[in-house]
This record gives C-alpha cells, structure tokens and sequence, in this order.
C-alpha cells in the first residue's frame, strides 16, 4: 500500500479541537443545506434528509493549502491510517494582540448599519480597485458603541487535529 509523500494530493477526514476538547472545525459536518428549503427550522429537514454529506478535506502536500505541521503528518500516513497533530499558537493564527480589539462608537458606523456580536466585517478596501480590506469580528455590541477584534477567532489557541487519510489521489 503507498504512502503519502510530499506532491501527492490527498483527501483526508479530519477533527480539529482547541485543548479543552472543544471542537472548532470537522470535515465530518455539513456546512451548505443541499435541499434548498432554508435551516432546519424552517423545513423541518436534517442534513441527512436533505442530501448532505460530509466532504473530506483535499489538498496538496507541499502545496501550502494548510499548516505546515498537517503536512508533515501526513507525509508517510497509508489510506485508512490515522495520526494526530498539536500546532501551537505562533504556528497557527499566532497569540491574541489586544491592540487589535479596539471600540467604534455607534455614530461613525456607516448609516443603516447593525452589527450583531459573533459577526464578522471588513473594514477598508475598494472592491472597484480590487484592494482587499481588512477583517475584523464585532466582539461586543451595545447601545453606544461596538467593539472590533481584528485578532483571528482562533489566535492565541493551539489547534489539535485528528487527521485520518482516506485516500491518495495521486503521486509525483
């Protein structure tokens, strides 16, 4: 049976917690409602009823698709081996910076705007000069003002990740 190795573009499952078990992302959910019909509660329908099915993680090793450290791993995993992996903060979205969360009052929101914690925004950039802004999450509202973090939800967190091969595509 071959091994993976650097080149190969391979699919993998795979379960990435934070360290208190807490699951931040899994290639075992269903991120679109393929029926068509809107959330569960507005149909009624489970992500099984409307046709969902769970999409492996696919990339190429070597390829700079994710962390380093995932590539890494997999480098010499056979299909059906499963491995896990710890990246530390600065090796993934890095520490917290709080000088990054910093509070807009309410009156220098764009008119019509109503950010809702949890949310994320886009602060500068032209989409007609194609310049990208910047992301930042509403990390608190209130009637006054709103608090903006421009730190990655993730940041100052390491990434634990059970990663299992399900198949190599191909080889160099």
């Amino acid at each position: 049976m071959s091994q993976a190795q650097s080149g190969d573009r391979v699919r993998l499952h795979f379960i990435g917690r934070l360290d208190d078990g807490t699951i931040f992302e899994t290639s075992e959910d269903c991120y679109e409602d393929d029926c068509g019909c809107g959330p569960e509660d507005e149909c009624g329908h489970d992500d099984e009823d409307c046709g969902c099915e769970p999409e492996p993680l696919e990339f190429t090793i070597g390829g700079g698709e994710v962390f380093p450290a995932i590539e890494q791993t997999v480098i010499g995993m056979k299909p059906g081996e499963t491995r896990t992996v710890r990246i530390e903060p600065k090796d993934a979205y890095g520490e917290r910076n709080e000088e990054m969360v910093f509070e807009v009052p309410r009156g220098d929101l764009p008119p019509g705007m109503d950010p809702q914690e949890g949310e994320m925004l886009e602060l500068g950039g032209d989409e007609e000069d194609d310049e990208e802004g910047f992301p930042v999450w509403v990390a608190a509202v209130n009637a006054d003002s709103v608090t903006l973090d421009g730190n990655h939800p993730l940041a100052g967190n390491a990434l634990n990740f059970e990663l299992q091969l399900i198949e190599i595509l191909r080889s160099n």
